[in-house]
């Protein structure tokens, strides 16, 4: 990560939140984009590319319900025995949406 950030890289929230998770024929991947967290899964095969699996996105009322959400997912697939790749500290930055929506959870 350091190469890429002396490279001109700029962190994102998307990047800043992205955590890959892993178990020896699936994967996990979570993100948090304002007050939503958005997973995308399958299974891994030789061929694996990680286009592949299915997407869902989870819309909150506001970003402390969607922190917490993302925390919680997080907890429950290292519960599940899920693996971390490429660890790392990650910082959750500031609501920059707006505040609650109709319709969000």
């Amino acid at each position: 990560m350091t190469k890429k950030l002396a490279e001109g890289f700029e962190e994102t929230e998307r990047s800043l939140t992205r955590r890959v998770f892993t178990t020896t024929d699936q994967f996990w991947i979570v993100t948090l984009e304002g007050n939503a967290v958005c997973v995308h899964f399958g299974g891994i095969r030789p061929d694996w590319n990680e286009s592949l699996g299915q997407k869902r996105s989870k819309l909150y009322r506001d970003r402390n319900r969607a922190v917490a959400a993302y925390h919680r997912a997080i907890a429950g697939k290292l519960e599940e025995g899920y693996v971390e790749q490429y660890a790392r500290e990650v910082l959750i930055p500031e609501n920059s949406g707006k505040p609650g929506t109709k319709g969000a959870r």
